[in-house]
């Protein structure tokens, strides 16, 4: 049971002061989705989120959710900072979204690109999307990159026709009646 494993690693890591007791103590209350305890963990020994980047971004999730959008635009940007990077693009992406900051949409989306191997098909097509609807980020290279995957996935195929009909992009690409 994780909550046990949670309680006993607090208990352990008030005897033995060992950052690895409250470290599984995090992990369990993230394994059992209480997000309100692992805040509450991570905020007591803030060098958890800065030792285990997965953590860390489970808790700027869970800032996000509850409506704290600085300190989880706080946690987006330590971990974009991180050597190498541990960035969380659609924790950026939903920050942007839900703060209103549109312009800065540019940047996440355009990181989907920098490492397209890490991203399947539908999670470009849907940062493709998300640049259209703000008018930031390159929707068109976003697109192509989703397509070129040649994953079968409908909601790709479909998602990508639609973009280039709205666009009206169908002259530039011709492939786009098949993807239909």
């Amino acid at each position: 049971d994780h909550r046990a494993v949670a309680q006993y690693s607090e208990e352990l890591y008030q005897r033995t002061n060992d950052p690895n007791d409250i470290a599984r103590a995090a992990q369990a209350f993230r394994n059992l989705g209480d997000g309100r305890e692992l805040v509450r963990v991570i905020e007591s020994h803030p060098s958890i989120a800065e030792r285990d980047a997965g953590l860390a971004r489970r808790y700027g999730w869970q800032l996000f959710q509850s409506g704290r959008l600085k300190d989880a635009k706080d946690v987006a940007e330590n971990l974009q900072k991180r050597t190498p990077p541990a960035r969380d693009l659609h924790l950026e992406v939903a920050i942007a979204i839900e703060s209103g900051e549109w312009e800065s949409l540019a940047v996440p989306l355009g990181a989907f690109l920098d490492d397209v191997s890490k991203h399947s098909a539908l999670e470009l097509i849907r940062a493709a999307h998300i640049a259209q609807a703000s008018g930031r980020g390159p929707m068109v290279d976003l697109l192509k990159a989703a397509v070129a995957k040649d994953e079968p996935d409908a909601n790709v195929w479909l998602g990508a026709y639609t973009l280039t009909i709205e666009e009206g992009l169908q002259d530039d690409m011709p492939e786009s009646h098949q993807w239909f």
